[in-house]
């Protein structure tokens, strides 16, 4: 293959690792009995086991065979309450019925959320109030988390776990109650960093080049 590619030879670097690192590995969900068979991670609350920018790969697992010590990715359902004309509204991730029409949740960071509303998406943040066609309503409470959350078991139970993260200084509140319903599986394997995953397509491909750098993720250290 010709090394005056330009622009393109980047981009046959980013389809090539990507296809490596995750065309195989998202295929393999059934035989990973998991709906999260790899997920990357964006946080330092793992450090120094598990960097940020790590990917991991998850097996589905029983409940009952989960045990304290072992590293398990769940979710953290997202939710909001709303008040609409002194009325509250639960909203989740499936279309609830409201007067301002179905609406649900699609995104959480922090205490803000952006929800569906009919055909409409509409971003707020908790204690906030906006309007949408006739009716206004407030946003009482924003909880919950967009991406998995991959955190050590420090306690089972016959129908729950809590977990915490090993660089974190305490436990976190959705930590404490974690149902069997919420957990994708339990990591199995781990890849440090995306930007090695360009070495070995360059190696398969006979090419030779500097380390793709697909995140933007800085290390963790012992000080974060």
């Amino acid at each position: 293959m010709s090394s005056d590619l330009g622009p393109l030879k980047d981009v046959y670097f980013i389809c090539l690792a990507l296809l490596l690192a995750f065309g195989i590995l998202q295929t393999a969900g059934t035989a990973l009995s998991t709906d999260k068979p790899v997920v990357s991670v964006v946080s330092c609350s793992m450090y120094p086991e598990i960097d940020r920018g790590d990917i991991l790969m998850v097996q589905g697992v029983e409940f009952d065979s989960i045990e304290e010590g072992q590293i398990v990715v769940y979710q953290v359902p997202m939710e909001a309450e709303i008040e609409i004309d002194g009325e509250t509204y639960s909203l989740g991730e499936e279309p609830v019925e409201t007067p301002i029409g179905s609406a649900y949740v699609t995104h959480v960071e922090d205490q803000s959320a952006r929800l569906r509303i009919g055909r409409s998406n509409i971003d707020v943040v908790e204690g906030g109030e906006y309007s949408s066609g006739d009716y206004s309503f407030r946003v009482n409470e924003v909880s919950g988390l967009a991406i998995p959350v991959v955190h050590r078991v420090t306690e089972k139970r016959d129908d729950s776990i809590a977990t915490k993260g090993d660089a974190n200084p305490e436990q976190l509140d959705f930590e404490k109650e974690i149902r069997p319903e919420q957990i994708h599986g339990q990591v199995f394997f781990q890849i440090p960093k995306v930007g090695a995953v360009k070495l070995i397509a360059m190696d398969l491909a006979g090419l030779e080049g500097s380390p793709l750098r697909i995140d933007e993720y800085q290390p963790c250290s012992a000080e974060q």
